[in-house]
Parts: structure tokens; C-alpha cells; sequence
């Protein structure tokens, strides 16, 4: 019984580790509980008062050695008020992604956004962790956690929750 478990567990972990291999990609988007975080993800809030915000984005990395992924990523962001455009912003993301076991992320990024209206624009570096839940071959939904410190005095730091939704080819 024990070694038909231990067959399994390492069929499982071999299974799970096939998208994380050397010269494979991944695309990726995320939906994060906090607007104040440069977004390279999804993302739409209307408040009481008539502001609306928009923001879309992607990343996409590629597995340098297996299991460590480079990862970059761009978004747009818009804010609205009646109808008229308040302010764009342009995230980016550029970091390194580590997948423990094949299914644990670990990212290490630097982040940050050039806003409109802004003299002084936002810059972090942020840490992630999340897990991959494989439900295809090739599709996972990533529940994440995510700390951002900011390297700018003006800003805070973030602390934010999240889900992505990964493709690996």
C-alpha cells in the first residue's frame, strides 16, 4: 500500500511539473483586491460618486531552468468620472518566478506605474505566493497573496489578495 501512495504522489508531482519545464511559456492575468497596487492584471471598481475604474493587463514569462520562470508584464489603467478620463496609468512588471513542486509560486518582482497626474510615480518590490490548482493540462487558477514594499518614500506599503488565471504551453 505504501509504495502504490508513493507511486501516485510522484506521478502526481511529475504530472504537475510538466508545465514548469525548461523552454516552456506561460501566459497569465490576475484579479487583485487593491487599487492601489500598480496592476498588470484585471480589474474594475464604480464607486457611490460617480468614479469608475478600469484596469487590463497580462504577464507573460518563460522557464529559463525548470520550475523558475522570467516573468514581464504591462497594463492599462483608466479612471473615470462622468464619462470624462480623471487620469491613465501604465503598469510594468519584470521578476523571476519560482515554482515549488511544480504547483507552488513563489515571484520576486519589481513593479511599479507611470500615472498621469503624477510628478513622482509608484515603484515596489513585491513578493507573491500563491498556488497553482491545475484543473486542464495546460490551465491553472492561482489563489495569491501578494506584499509590496515600496521603494519610494511618498508611497506605502501593500499588502493584497488575489486570484490568477494562468495558460502554460
Amino acid at each position: 500500500m505504501k509504495k502504490l501512495f508513493l507511486f501516485f504522489s510522484l506521478m502526481f508531482v511529475t504530472l504537475m511539473t510538466a508545465q514548469t519545464e525548461q523552454g516552456k511559456f506561460m501566459l497569465e492575468t490576475s484579479v487583485i483586491a487593491n487599487n492601489m497596487v500598480p496592476n498588470t492584471g484585471l480589474g474594475y471598481t464604480s464607486e457611490k460618486d460617480g468614479v469608475k475604474v478600469f484596469n487590463i493587463g497580462m504577464n507573460g514569462g518563460y522557464f529559463v531552468q525548470d520550475n523558475l520562470a522570467l516573468k514581464v508584464g504591462v497594463g492599462y489603467g483608466n479612471t473615470r468620472y462622468d464619462g470624462s478620463t480623471i487620469s491613465e496609468v501604465f503598469s510594468y512588471r519584470v521578476g523571476l518566478e519560482y515554482h515549488i513542486a511544480g504547483y507552488v509560486p513563489v515571484e520576486v518582482a519589481w513593479t511599479g506605474s507611470d500615472v498621469s497626474y503624477l510628478n513622482e510615480n509608484p515603484s515596489y518590490l513585491s513578493t507573491q505566493l500563491g498556488y497553482n490548482w491545475f484543473f486542464t493540462d495546460h490551465v491553472a487558477i492561482k489563489p495569491l497573496i501578494r506584499y509590496d514594499v515600496s521603494l519610494m518614500d511618498s508611497y506605502k506599503d501593500l499588502v493584497s489578495m488575489g486570484v490568477g488565471f494562468s495558460y502554460y504551453f
